[in-house]
């Protein structure tokens, strides 16, 4: 877990720290412009479209698949113990235009996944600080 955890953004960066916030409670939020109602991901500091001033909104912990590559090489140490594992890309269903990477909860989706499945987000407790967003297959096959 402390592995893991040296490897995450900083939960207090003050850009992201909504974000993070969110999560530990179990809320998923991305930022979207009070003045065009552009949603953004990667956060930034105002719209990119229109310049205008950003709020976090909550947003259904549900997705697409857009695509997902399977890991079976660690390219870092701390990734030994647990390879092999799915990386996805997600369309958030209610923030268009909004793609989030994030890993499954489990390898036992891997022949299930397709590009447009369902997914849904949930949250793994990594320390008081931070609640992890993960995917699993939403859809039974």
């Amino acid at each position: 877990m402390a592995d893991e955890l040296s490897l995450l953004p900083e939960h207090d960066w003050p850009v992201l720290q909504p974000f993070w916030e969110a999560a530990n409670r179990g809320e998923l939020v991305f930022p979207r412009c009070k003045h065009c109602g552009t949603w953004h991901w990667y956060p930034t500091y105002m719209c990119r479209e229109c310049e205008g001033e950003l709020e976090w909104v909550s947003v259904a912990p549900h997705g697409t698949l857009y695509s997902w590559v399977v890991v079976r090489r660690a390219l870092v140490a701390e990734y030994r113990e647990k390879v092999p594992y799915i990386v996805a890309l997600l369309e958030i269903d209610d923030a268009p235009g909004v793609r989030f990477v994030l890993n499954t909860t489990d390898m036992s989706c891997e022949k299930k996944l397709y590009i447009g499945a369902k997914m849904q987000i949930v949250f793994e407790r990594l320390s008081d600080a931070i609640n992890m967003p993960r995917c699993l297959l939403a859809e039974p096959i």
